[in-house]
C-alpha cells in the first residue's frame, strides 16, 4: 500500500527539486495547476520612432541627424558670389552650399534665394542663382537651405560712362579732365578745362565749346553730371603774330626821260608788315601789307617845257606762305597791280629776316616805266 505521509512531503517540495535534494526536470502536465492559477503573458512595449527624411536625406536617419537638425543634417550654409560689387547691367553668380557638422556638403538639399531689394538686385535661377544689377545700391541675398540659412551683401555700383573731348580749329591747345581718366561711374560730376597753347611767337586762342558743352560758350571750363556717354569739343584758333618791318628811308630807284623831254627822278619810301600765323609743324600763313610812297622829282629839258609829276602812295596786300625756314610774302596794289613786293626770308623766334624786292611803275600817260629796288637784309620784328 502507499505511504500517504511520504507522498505529502514530496508534494510540499518546490517543483524541479528532487526529494533527495538533487535538481531534476519535471514534465509539464496540463492538470498540474488549477484553472485559477492561469495569468496573461506580459511583455515590455517596444519604442517605435518614425523619422521624416529631409531634402538630401536617403530616407534613413541616425541619432546625429536628429540631434543636429532633426530632418536634414544641415548645420550651416556657405555662400559665395563671383562679384560682390557688380555694376548696373552686370550679373553676379551667387551660390549656397549646405554642409553638415564635419563641413562636408550635403547633396540634394534645395536652396531658396531671396533678395532684400529686388529693385537693386534681381535674382533668377536656383540652386545657383544669378543676380542682375538693376540700379545702384545695396541688397542682402538670403539663401535658405533646408533648416539653415545664410546671407551675403551685394553692392551694385553705377554703370560706367565715358566723356570724350576733341579739339578743333586751326590752333592748338589742351583739355584737362577732373577727375582724370575719361571713364566714370554714372552720376559723376566731371569738369573739363580748355587751355590754349601759348608759344614764344605764335599762340592760339580758345574760341568756345561744342556738342555736350555748347551751352558753356567761351568759358574756360565746362562741368557736366555724366549719366550717359558724352562727347564735347573745344575749338582753338591760331593767333597771328604781328611783325613790323624796318621803315624804308627815301631810296633812289632811278630816273626816266619822257619823249616830251620831261625827266623824272623816282624815289621810294615806306613800311612793310606781316600778320603771320604758324601751325604746330612750322607751316606759315597770314597776311602781309605794305605802304610804298613813290616820290617823283621833275626837271625840264628843254627849258620852258611843262611837265607835271606828283608823288603817290600805294597800299599793297599779299599773303604769307612757306615755312619758318623759307617764308614768302607776295603782294600787290589792289587797283591795277602795277606796284608789287616780294619778301623771301626765314623766321627765327621773334624776327623774320630776308630780302624785300619792290617794283613800282610810273607812266606819262602813254608809256609805263617800271622800277625795281632790292633791300637786303630786310628785318621784320614781332610786336608785343
Amino acid at each position: 500500500m502507499f505511504d500517504r505521509k511520504k507522498d505529502e512531503d514530496a508534494d510540499a517540495k518546490p517543483a524541479g527539486e528532487a526529494r533527495d535534494g538533487a535538481a531534476t526536470a519535471l514534465p509539464l502536465r496540463s492538470t498540474s495547476l488549477p484553472s485559477t492559477s492561469l495569468r496573461p503573458l506580459m511583455l515590455p512595449l517596444a519604442l517605435v520612432v518614425v523619422l521624416t527624411a529631409g531634402c538630401g536625406d536617403t530616407g534613413t536617419s541616425t541619432a546625429d541627424d536628429v540631434t543636429d537638425d532633426v530632418t536634414d543634417g544641415v548645420t550651416s550654409v556657405q555662400m559665395t558670389s563671383t562679384s560682390n560689387n557688380p555694376r548696373v547691367g552686370e550679373t553676379t553668380t551667387i551660390g549656397a552650399t549646405p554642409v553638415g557638422p564635419t563641413g562636408v556638403a550635403i547633396q540634394g538639399v534645395v536652396c531658396v534665394f531671396t533678395s532684400s531689394n529686388p529693385a537693386v538686385l534681381l535674382l533668377t535661377g536656383s540652386p545657383v542663382t544669378q543676380g542682375v544689377g538693376v540700379t545702384a545700391g545695396t541688397a542682402t541675398v538670403t539663401a535658405v537651405c533646408g533648416s539653415k540659412q545664410n546671407t551675403i551683401v551685394i553692392t551694385v555700383r553705377p554703370e560706367l560712362v565715358t566723356f570724350t573731348v576733341t579739339t578743333l580749329g586751326t590752333g592748338s591747345g589742351s583739355v584737362f579732365l577732373n577727375p582724370a581718366g575719361g571713364t566714370y561711374d554714372a552720376g559723376t560730376d566731371v569738369t573739363v578745362t580748355a587751355t590754349p597753347n601759348t608759344l614764344s611767337t605764335f599762340g592760339s586762342t580758345f574760341d568756345g565749346w561744342g556738342e555736350a558743352c555748347a551751352t558753356f560758350g567761351v568759358q574756360a571750363s565746362c562741368t557736366l553730371t555724366l549719366m550717359s556717354n558724352q562727347v564735347a569739343s573745344a575749338t582753338f584758333t591760331l593767333e597771328p603774330a604781328n611783325f613790323t618791318g624796318t621803315p624804308i628811308p627815301v631810296t633812289a630807284m632811278g630816273s626816266v626821260t619822257t619823249p616830251a623831254g620831261c625827266q623824272f627822278a623816282i624815289t621810294l619810301s615806306g613800311t612793310f608788315a606781316a600778320a603771320v600765323t604758324s601751325n604746330s609743324v612750322g607751316t606759315l600763313g597770314g597776311v602781309a601789307t605794305g605802304s610804298a610812297i613813290t616820290g617823283i622829282a621833275t626837271t625840264f629839258i628843254p627849258p620852258f617845257t611843262t611837265c607835271t609829276s606828283n608823288p603817290f602812295t600805294v597800299d599793297l596786300t599779299g599773303a604769307v606762305s612757306g615755312t619758318d625756314a623759307a617764308a614768302v610774302a607776295v603782294g600787290a596794289s589792289a587797283n591795277n597791280a602795277r606796284q608789287q613786293f616780294t619778301f623771301n626770308g626765314s623766321r627765327n623766334g621773334n624776327t623774320m629776316t630776308g630780302t624785300l624786292t619792290i617794283m613800282t611803275t610810273v607812266s606819262d600817260g602813254f608809256t609805263d616805266f617800271p622800277f625795281t629796288t632790292v633791300i637786303t637784309p630786310y628785318v621784320m620784328t614781332k610786336q608785343p
